[in-house]
This record gives structure tokens, sequence and C-alpha cells, in this order.
């Protein structure tokens, strides 16, 4: 009988500059090389292994994929995961026995400042596609089927402009009709030229914080706010400054008071007033106006992001800040990612016309242009109506899972925290009475087949809140009703 492979004297540390998968996979290469795992030695299940070292499964699963990729595990179906018979070359002697002084010998360059900080910042709760996680839209009803006939389509047209290289800024078709859908449906006030296609929100917002800040400059963000916003501002060297939030989302008075100083000013100020990420406020016209006048009085350029904006059940979402704008201080983004897939990759920014030199020229330099295919079969799916039909039935499907989560939560949940649910969005949050650790409910929750996301992650400066940040719109009404009465047992335990 083949031996089992011993953990529990494992010990991972999180909050390393080492992320946790990469610790595991030490962990587990040097019990390999030692020969305290001898070969066909068999792993426990990744969901074991996760509950055994208090980690997610992506971790397990992301140290286990890189063994097996460099031939010290060795995976089948159904039969598991164990220790190779024969183990990579360079970590064996003539003799055949294994020489473990080779992993002694790692050259001693350092990583960068950038690259430490990206380590610091190191995602512990990373996105999945289960049940309940935030941002995964329901990817059971995107109409495959009209995707692959476009997909078909443009393959069989040839264009060999398609397979060469193409416009940093952006397939032509593309930007046309992302102009003019957001001209129609948030009131943005653009041509083609000034929207600039991207691979995602994230990279959008990597382009801002290198184009528009030095690194030491002052920017600010919403607190609590988004968490990729966040990590790559403080990646790119800039000084981040936290402003709180209330009920109509990013609080301007908490704007006069943090940048009261005449030489302490922010050089850009990140925003999501559509859906204020994660506490869900929709920013009210007043406020809106209030604050693009702080940033003429300041002289701040505002980042719009405009999330979640599509998804609005009781009304029509308020004009973007860019459209009300009158001064060309407002850049605008979005993303494909929550109204399409996320496997798209495909985001836009939205700027003023002598900004667009200066962000095309920054995406050449660091990654190319977007797949251009990949762009015009998007730009038909927005062209021939498709993309406004999806979105209609989208709405309607959430703001179903919308009432059947909020009704679960306000009846099962309420015993442990408050219910946050404005009528808009994919998610809701639960902020919890007392002070329960929210990180090791969600590692618990998602060791059970429930991705929530912990509320505390999202705070920057200010004193977090816990609680959880619950996805509805990848969960059917009957799994709404399970998860939440599954999140109810775990934390009548816990």
């Amino acid at each position: 009988m083949k031996p089992v492979a011993t953990l529990s004297d494992i010990q991972l540390q999180d909050g390393q500059s080492v992320p946790l998968f990469m610790q595991l996979y030490q962990e587990i290469r040097e019990r390999i090389l030692s020969g305290q795992w001898v070969a066909g030695t068999r792993l426990p299940a990744s969901r074991k292994i996760s509950q055994l070292l208090g980690v997610s499964r992506n971790t397990v699963t992301a140290a286990v994929d890189q063994l097996i990729a460099e031939g010290y595990l060795k995976s089948q179906q159904g039969a598991g995961t164990w220790v190779c018979e024969d183990l990579p070359d360079v970590y064996r002697e003539v003799d055949g026995k294994l020489d473990t002084s080779s992993s002694k010998r790692a050259f001693s360059g350092s990583v960068s400042t950038y690259g430490q900080s990206l380590l610091r910042q190191g995602r512990r709760f990373p996105p999945g596609n289960g049940s309940f996680t935030p941002g995964v839209p329901a990817l059971d009803l995107f109409p495959n089927d009209i995707w692959r006939r476009l997909s078909t389509r443009q393959r069989e047209l040839r264009d060999c402009d398609l397979l060469g290289y193409s416009d940093i800024a952006g397939y032509a078709p593309l930007r046309k009709a992302v102009a003019a859908y957001l001209a129609r449906s948030r009131a943005v006030r653009c041509t083609p030229d000034q929207v600039v296609i991207t691979h995602g929100a994230q990279q959008a917002l990597d382009l801002c914080a290198r184009v528009l800040a030095d690194p030491g400059q002052t920017v600010g963000i919403e607190d609590p706010g988004y968490v990729g916003a966040r990590r790559a501002f403080v990646a790119a060297g800039l000084d981040v400054q936290g402003v709180p939030v209330d009920d109509q989302g990013l609080s301007v008075e908490a704007l006069w008071q943090r940048f009261s100083a005449p030489d302490f000013r922010p050089t850009f100020l990140y925003t999501t007033p559509a859906h204020q990420y994660p506490l869900g406020a929709a920013m009210p016209l007043s406020r809106r106006m209030e604050l693009l006048d702080w940033a003429e009085q300041v002289g701040c350029w505002m980042i719009e992001d405009d999330y979640d904006s599509e998804y609005h059940f009781n009304h029509r979402p308020i004009a973007s800040l860019q459209g009300l704008c009158q001064h060309e201080q407002v850049i605008y983004l979005g993303s494909f990612s929550k109204t399409l897939f996320p496997a798209l990759r495909l985001g836009y920014l939205v700027l003023p016309e002598h900004l667009v030199t200066s962000f095309t020229v920054a995406k050449n330099e660091t990654s190319g242009e977007s797949p251009a295919q990949t762009q015009a079969i998007t730009a038909d799916f927005l062209n021939e109506g498709f993309f406004d039909s999806h979105l209609k039935k989208m709405r309607v499907t959430y703001g179903e899972r919308w009432r059947v989560m909020t009704a679960c939560c306000e009846a099962k949940l309420v015993k442990w925290g408050r219910v946050r649910a404005s009528q808009a969005g994919m998610h809701v949050v639960i902020e919890l009475h007392r002070r329960i650790n929210d990180q090791r409910l969600a590692t618990q929750l998602r060791s059970a087949g429930i991705g929530v996301s912990p509320l505390s992650q999202y705070f920057w400066q200010e004193k977090p809140t816990s609680g959880m940040v619950l996805g509805f719109a990848n969960s059917t009404p009957e799994q709404i009703v399970a998860g939440v009465d599954k999140i109810a047992r775990v934390l009548s335990a816990f």
C-alpha cells in the first residue's frame, strides 16, 4: 500500500514576502528532495489540504500544479496525486542518490522594490468562479452560440489586418461602438478617437498610475474601496490616501478635511460613483456636482470607474461624472468582464483628447496592442444588438437573484450582522455585529464551496469593519437559498 503524505507539520505564514502558494511549494519540494516523501507517496485531496493548512484551494492547486509541471508530482483523474518515480535530473548524482544541496545554491539577487510591493499585496483571496464569488457574472447564461457564430464569421473573413500588428489604441470599429454605447447609456461625451481599448480595467488603472502621477506623488482612493486600484497605485510607488465613504458614496466633506493643506493635494482621485465598491452606495447628483466642484478647485484629475452601472434594478443610473464635467478633468474607465465574461480581458478608457497619445504610447511600451480578432468579435456583438439584448436579460435575472439573496440574508443572517443591499450590482454586503475574524471566516466558507470575500480586506487607512461580500450573479435562486443556509450554519459554530 502506498504511503500517504503527512502535512500536519507544515507551517505557512500569511503576510510574508513569499506568497502562500510558493511557501507550500517549497515545503513539499523539500520533503520530496530530502527523501521524507518517497516515490509513490500520495497527497491528500486539495480540499483536505486546504482545510488542514487553513488556506484556499486555489493556493493548494497553484503549488501542486507547479510541482507537477516541474516533474516532482504526477496526477491522474480518479487516481489522485503522488510523488514521481523519476525526479528531475538536476537533483540526481551519478550514483542515483538525491542531491539536495542544489536547492541551497540559489542566486542571491534581490527582488526589486516594485516586485516586493507586488508580493506584499498578493491576493490571499484570489478570484474564482464558485458560488457567491463577488464580481462573477452568470457565465452559463452567456449566449455562447451567438459568440461562436460571430467568431467563426471573423475567421472565415480571413482579414489579414486582424492577424498582424494593429492599432495600439484599439480596433477602430470597437472604439466607435463603445463610444456610441456610452453616449446613449451613460451620457458620456466623447469621439471614438478618445476611446483606448485596454486589457481589462486593471491595465487601465495601471496606465493611469504611470501616466498621470510620478512615484511619491499623492493620490486618493475610496476607503473602503476596490483593492485592485489600491494595488496598482501602491505598486507604482504612489502615496495612496484613503478617503471615507458614507451612504452616498465618497465623502466630499472628508476630501476637504483630508486634503486641507494647499501643499498636500492629490494628483488624481479614484472613485466608483455608480455603485461604490464594495459598500454599494449610488452617488446622488448633488454629491456628484460637489465632487466635480472640489476637483476643479484643487486641480485634481478624477478617475471614474463606472463599476456596475449597467445593473440598476429599480431606476436608470445617474449620468456619469464624465458627462457632467465641463472641464475635461474626468478619465472614464470600464470593462466587459462583468457584462460579457472575465476571460475576454477587454476594457476601455475614455480620455481627454490631449492625453490619448500619452496613454497609447504607455500602453505600447508596457503591453502592446490588444488581440485584434477578439476586439472584432466584440465590436460585432455590440453593433448587431446582441450586447444590449444580453444586458436587458441579465438585468432581469440579476434583479430576481438580488431579491432572493436580500430576502434570505435578512431572514437568516441578521442576528449576526447588518445587510447592505442597494438595488444594483452583483453583490450584497453583511456587516457583522461582533468582531469576528472575517478572513478566517471567508477561508472556512471557501473551503465549503462558498466563495465570499472578507469585507475587512477592502479597508486601507480607515478602521476595518468585519463582514462578508457575497456575490449573487453566478448563483441560481436555489443555490442562493442553500448557500445562505450554509453560511448561517458556519456562523452558528464560529
